[in-house]
């Protein structure tokens, strides 16, 4: 039996996504607004949001209280891969008024179904699991150590790789794409296309350091299996 490589849970990867969106995109039944530095995330993943007080959105909670909007999100990769889209995430719930100083609406949103689609499947993900769920702690740190890997030591995960499936060796480019407590996932570009692999660390990790030493854990434990096959 095949073992399974942990992950976190899709709740778990709902809320990362959350925390990390720099920007969002708001959708009511006749209206759309891009939103960019203007939202806030509580401690169960509603949303504070800052709506300019002249937009089309603001005009219709105004008049209609409460609102039934989605909150769409795209997590895309920090290194330039092949589709770089790793996740799209839908937050559906009613949007609440909570203050208008003229200025800036702000409104508050309780999803009340959360979707997300990686890779092309989508897991419906019950809204109290949602909300009870943590962001990876990881979350803040990913997009700096992938571009650091990607930049400083590329060698590395490509020699890590032909150590785990020789397979994979020759005529391929090797990106970081994803970074977790529980491991690295790594693409596999060829000219015929591409693959996802996954580097399960020995232990959960918190920290930046903790993933250095991690990642230096599994080319330890690859070394003999290099020198054996040299």
């Amino acid at each position: 039996m095949t073992r399974s490589l942990p992950h976190p849970t899709v709740a778990e990867a709902a809320r990362s996504v959350v925390a990390s969106a720099a920007s969002l995109t708001l959708v009511t039944s006749h209206h759309r607004a891009h939103l960019e530095g203007r939202h806030l995330v509580d401690a169960r993943g509603g949303l504070r949001l800052s709506l300019p007080a002249d937009s089309a959105v603001a005009t219709a909670l105004r008049l209609e209280e409460d609102l039934v909007a989605t909150v769409e999100l795209t997590d895309v990769a920090p290194v330039a891969v092949r589709d770089r889209v790793r996740a799209r995430l839908a937050l559906t719930g009613w949007l609440e008024l909570l203050d208008d100083d003229g200025t800036d609406t702000t409104a508050y949103l309780v999803p009340g179904s959360v979707d997300l689609d990686t890779c092309g499947r989508r897991h419906e993900i019950d809204p109290e699991e949602y909300a009870v769920a943590d962001p990876d702690p990881l979350t803040g740190v990913e997009a700096e150590v992938l571009t650091h890997l990607d930049a400083e030591h590329r060698a590395e995960l490509d020699a890590l790789l032909s150590s785990c499936d020789p397979a994979l060796d020759g005529g391929r480019r090797t990106r970081p794409l994803r970074l977790d407590r529980h491991g690295l996932t790594v693409r596999v570009e060829r000219a015929s296309g591409e693959c996802d692999v996954r580097l399960a660390f020995p232990a959960p990790v918190r920290t930046v350091a903790e993933v250095g030493e991690a990642v230096r854990c599994l080319g330890r434990a690859a070394a003999p299996r290099t020198r054996r096959g040299g």
